[in-house]
């Protein structure tokens, strides 16, 4: 058994971990590289043949971890996606919204020719999506699945998104059995909208992100308790505008669900439009 890291080493985005288990390879995650500014060359770039992958496992849909797979697809790779439900589901959504964005940037225009770029040339366009979805196997929480006679695959809630895993990979190694866990990205208990993360099973290695590792969730305030307070300060006792950066599906989905509750529950004055 053999595992090496290709991405999210010493750096936040591009997840992609390649595990060998004799000639069997499993990539783990397959995610866009956009910290460098000529990230499209970058991303286009392998350091193994998508062609030798035999298997994708996809932990969530996070673009930073699943936005390289149609690139991967274009340049060889024709295995399975594994993944739970609703991962496929916002995956598909947010593969879509990148080729867009690629396209803008490519400074394509309305009734243009096929391929007519001003700037940078797309790093896969919508076929290539439809391509990589139809490569899609979903699989549910906590149900084993048996991808070989020597691997065995377990995918057990984390928070974070909705659909996001970890991903238990029982491997039978020249005889021994092992267990690998790869977790993606951990979420926060008592989050909201999203279920709180389980335990982990034993597993003889672990394989976890650590970028906000070294940070301390605050335990006394809720998400509403601190807009609330936010919202206060800027817009009530000294009339102004909040603006709140809302970059990411998840964080924005718990920012709409707790603006909703603060309304619902009357925590604040009603406001008057002028």
């Amino acid at each position: 058994m053999k595992l090496t890291f290709w991405g999210a080493a010493q750096q936040v985005t591009g997840s992609m971990h390649l595990l060998e288990i004799g000639h069997y390879k499993i990539l783990i995650d397959c995610g866009l590289d956009y910290e460098k500014e000529t990230y499209q060359e970058e991303n286009q770039q392998f350091p193994f043949d998508p062609a030798s992958i035999n298997l994708v496992i996809l932990t969530h849909a996070h673009i930073d971890h699943s936005g390289n797979l149609p690139t991967l697809v274009r340049l060889g790779f024709d295995g399975q996606v594994l993944c739970t439900p609703p991962t496929a589901d916002l995956t598909s959504i947010l593969l879509f919204d990148s080729v867009e964005l690629f396209l803008r940037k490519a400074g394509r225009k309305p009734r243009t020719k096929r391929g007519n770029f001003s700037g940078p040339k797309p790093l896969y366009l919508h076929k290539h999506v439809m391509d990589t979805i139809d490569r899609f196997v979903t699989i549910a929480f906590n149900k084993p699945f048996k991808i070989n006679g020597d691997i065995s695959l377990t995918f057990v809630p984390v928070g974070h998104l909705l659909g996001a895993a970890a991903a238990i990979l029982t491997i039978n190694d020249q005889g021994a059995e092992k267990k690998i866990a790869f977790t993606g990205d951990i979420g926060r208990e008592n989050y909201p909208v999203l279920v709180n993360p389980e335990p982990l099973p034993e597993v003889d290695y672990i394989v976890s992100e650590a970028t906000y590792g070294g940070r301390m969730h605050t335990k006394d305030q809720t998400l509403e308790d601190r807009l609330v307070q936010e919202i206060t300060e800027a817009c009530i006792k000294s009339p102004g505008r909040l603006i709140i950066p809302a970059f990411s599906i998840g964080r924005t989905q718990s920012l709409v669900f707790a603006l909703n509750q603060i309304f619902t529950k009357k925590l604040l004055p009603p406001f008057r439009f002028l």
